[in-house]
């Protein structure tokens, strides 16, 4: 597996302790990727109520990909979950 700059500070893979970044679409009701907006996320910790996590951000090379990073301290929990949307019209909560 390659590194880049980029992702030298996370994660790709899940590990306890260790902050993660995942790379996910956000799709419209259409089924089109969305590719701008303002993204949001909500975060579960071990099955708690659901809150504001880290903005995702729009990778504009990736063909529609957000990045979206959970910290060290959220990967500490036994369950982690969560969503991340757009704030573009008819886009749904991934």
């Amino acid at each position: 597996m390659t590194t880049t700059a980029a992702d030298a500070d996370a994660l790709r893979w899940p590990i306890n302790g260790y902050m993660l970044r995942m790379r996910l679409p956000i799709y419209k009701k259409d089924g089109t990727l969305i590719t701008s907006g303002t993204g949001s996320s909500k975060v579960s910790i071990d099955s708690a109520s659901a809150v504001t996590g880290n903005v995702p951000t729009y990778m504009a090379a990736s063909g529609g990909q957000w990045q979206f990073d959970l910290t060290a301290a959220q990967m500490t929990a036994s369950c982690v979950s969560g969503t991340i949307t757009s704030d573009a019209t008819d886009a749904v909560p991934t």
